[in-house]
């Protein structure tokens, strides 16, 4: 008879499992580094025995693990509040898988509740590992499309932990990872064209490595590359965000200049300067990731559209001139319209605000950044404007010169040609710039369709200060010294202002005649204006000498029109025809990004069918409108165009296309969709 077997206890195993994890609360640094076994001592009985030094590096407060546990399990309830809120069709495999959270013991649920390592070093280590790996599968869940959806559950759901599921959906999902890198540019410029290695940046000039603080969408490597093209090409423009403070924040979690909205608003915008250097016209990937990258922004502006903060009166800043550079300038005039109220609430116009309290030179900055935005956002489509004036607080010269020691711009990626770029300087002069512009937009709103003595004075008054303005610019400012983008765009907006002062007066009727006003004036509007087109074309003459069609600022669009409409109609000079083909290039390569080129390229061609001859137009025009016209401009384009941008000037069009002439035998002032539906008609 065989023996009754003995059970064996499982009290005294589990109570020496437990005494096991019994740990020294810190090693010593060498121990540290040898992942040794340190009994605590000082001196520790391992380096006792070598006849080390035996030292004790001051670890983080337990506080800081309890703080990233509490994070983890917010993260767990929105993992879970997430999945809740899925598809009906998918309830049946959310509820399983929210059943799977509970039974798997290693899952995200119980990861708050796992024992720690007594060693805080590796407790540290290993909640922020898994805190990083649980923020990815949320963000997975969050933004994957609902196709895709029952396989990223189900990847999950058979998953032995977090970091085996984070690991799988990596490699399942490689569309969550933008791939628009430095590196791509580096080896199609080295191996398929040749280039020479000393002509690529080896490093983006705005390196991150925070991206998973704000973002599991793109890499690191990505966001470098989209904010160094943001930050060197179309930020300075109009300076909405201040870098360094942007980037502190985004370094270190700090929601005070920095937020997932703008950080994913910014890597958005930046999309559309992003290219391929060997097929510059291919901007599939960028358009494809801008697309998911917009759908992440749609749900965090509901999420923070309320919050009055400087990021989220950025993003709708930023928002609002991408909107307008896709031909909807309805839709962004009022995120424009919003951001600029969100400032005032702000205080930014004024010198008490709290939100850069102790950034003064940089409140100076924004501040005249929103009103910048918020003038030419006013000039294009023909509203009123939110803020009263210009700002209260603004750099003056010696600060802006100060700030701008020992600055350099390089035309990202590439590195040569190097200039010193006087951003600061530049904001001083754009600001005394702004004033001008606000005054000319008064007097335009002001005025009916008869002109008299009186408005002609000041006029003339009006054109004084703006000739003073471009006559006392500083040196460093000189168009032949600094040919930075910014620099020229400085330029061009100072020219596209005497244009608009100019037609206000050639659009209307005088109380006396036009030769009598100027002689008592000395203000001949029609001669200050060829001067200005003049200076114009060859402002964009250099820039495509000097930068040539790379990643173009969006506020180009806007001068490429103004001047091309003119080259329209000089084409007996070649200096025109020139400038010209230089303006509907620029327009034909930024139409690859953004839409409302089409309509710009369209009204352009319409100008030269009806009164240009068609011996003057130049071949490299026709190619490139022929293309445009056959396969890109539809009839339904005009309908899908929700732009109320305003065409100031047009020479010579005939009276009958514009319901806005009074017989002077010019255009001013009119929309954009009515110029080109007045135009169809007359070619009809």
């Amino acid at each position: 008879m065989r023996p009754a077997k003995m059970m064996i206890p499982r009290a005294q195993p589990r109570a020496t499992r437990s005494s096991s994890r019994s740990r020294t609360i810190q090693a010593c640094d060498p121990c540290r580094k040898r992942k040794a076994k340190c009994n605590g001592a000082k001196p520790c009985l391992y380096c006792d025995g070598l006849e080390i030094a035996c030292t004790y590096t001051q670890l983080r407060q337990p506080r800081e693990v309890d703080q990233l546990r509490s994070k983890t399990q917010r993260l767990e309830r929105m993992v879970k509040l997430i999945l809740s809120r899925a598809s009906a069709s998918q309830s049946a495999a959310v509820a399983g898988y929210t059943d799977s959270l509970s039974r798997n013991t290693q899952g995200p649920s119980t990861l708050a509740q796992q024992s720690l390592p007594g060693n805080l070093d590796s407790a540290l280590g290993l909640v922020q590992r898994q805190l990083g790996e649980l923020h990815q599968i949320y963000q997975t869940i969050q933004e994957c499309d609902l196709e895709i959806l029952p396989r990223v559950i189900s990847t999950i759901r058979y998953s032995a932990s977090v970091h085996d599921a984070a690991n799988r959906l990596g490699r399942q999902i490689k569309i969550q990872q933008a791939q628009m890198t430095l590196e791509r540019m580096q080896q199609v410029w080295m191996t398929r064209l040749s280039g020479q290695a000393e002509m690529i940046e080896q490093e983006a000039p705005y390196s991150v490595h925070t991206t998973k603080l704000w973002s599991a969408f793109v890499t690191d490597r990505t966001a470098s590359h989209l904010f160094s093209l943001f930050f060197v090409w179309d930020n300075p423009i109009w300076r909405v965000i201040e870098p360094s403070l942007f980037l502190r924040s985004f370094a270190t979690g700090d929601t005070r200049f920095c937020s997932s909205l703008l950080v994913h608003t910014i890597l958005f915008y930046a999309c559309h300067f992003s290219y391929n250097l060997e097929k510059p016209w291919d901007r599939h990937e960028e358009i494809a990731t801008a697309k998911q990258l917009f759908q992440v922004i749609e749900r965090l502006w509901h999420r923070d559209k309320a919050r009055i903060c400087v990021p989220t009166m950025q993003s709708s800043l930023l928002l609002g001139l991408f909107f307008c550079g896709t031909g909807k300038d309805r839709i962004g005039a009022r995120y424009i319209q919003y951001g600029a109220l969100m400032a005032l609430r702000l205080g930014l116009h004024t010198s008490s605000t709290d939100a850069f309290r102790d950034n003064p030179r940089a409140h100076k900055i924004i501040a005249c950044a929103v009103y910048d935005v918020e003038s030419i956002s006013v000039q294009v489509s023909a509203r009123s404007s939110v803020w009263p004036g210009p700002p209260q607080v603004f750099l003056n010269e010696a600060e802006a010169s100060a700030a701008d020691l020992n600055e350099q711009w390089a035309p990202y990626p590439f590195r040569h040609p190097v200039y010193r770029p006087y951003t600061n300087t530049g904001t001083w002069a754009r600001r005394c710039l702004l004033i001008l512009v606000n005054d000319v937009a008064q007097l335009s709103c002001n005025l009916g369709n008869l002109i008299d003595l009186d408005t002609w004075y000041r006029g003339a008054a009006l054109y004084k200060k703006l000739d003073a303005f471009k006559r006392t610019l500083p040196s460093v400012l000189d168009v032949e010294r600094n040919k930075s983008p910014h620099n020229l765009c400085l330029y061009l907006y100072y020219y596209t202002t005497v244009v608009n002062l100019c037609g206000i007066f050639i659009s209307r009727r005088g109380s006396s005649t036009t030769d009598s006003l100027v002689a008592l004036t000395a203000f001949d509007p029609h001669s200050i204006l060829e001067k200005a087109m003049d200076s114009m074309g060859t402002l964009i003459l250099l820039y495509r000498a000097s930068h040539g069609w790379k990643s173009t600022p969006l506020v180009m669009l806007h001068y490429f029109l103004i001047v091309g409409i003119h080259a329209a109609s000089h084409l007996e000079l070649p200096k025109w025809r020139e400038i010209l083909v230089t303006c509907v290039a620029g327009l034909w390569h930024m139409s690859l990004s953004w839409r409302l080129s089409r309509a710009f390229l369209r009204t352009i061609e319409l100008v030269l069918n009806s009164n240009a001859n068609s011996a003057h137009i130049p071949i490299e025009v026709l190619s490139i409108l022929r293309e445009h016209h056959e396969k890109i401009w539809t009839s339904v384009e005009v309908n899908q165009l929700a732009a109320n941008y305003v065409v100031h000037h047009y020479p010579n069009l005939t009276p009958e296309a514009g319901s806005g002439n009074n017989g002077s035998g010019r255009f001013h002032g009119q929309g954009l969709e009515r110029l080109i539906r007045a135009f169809d008609r007359l070619s009809t």
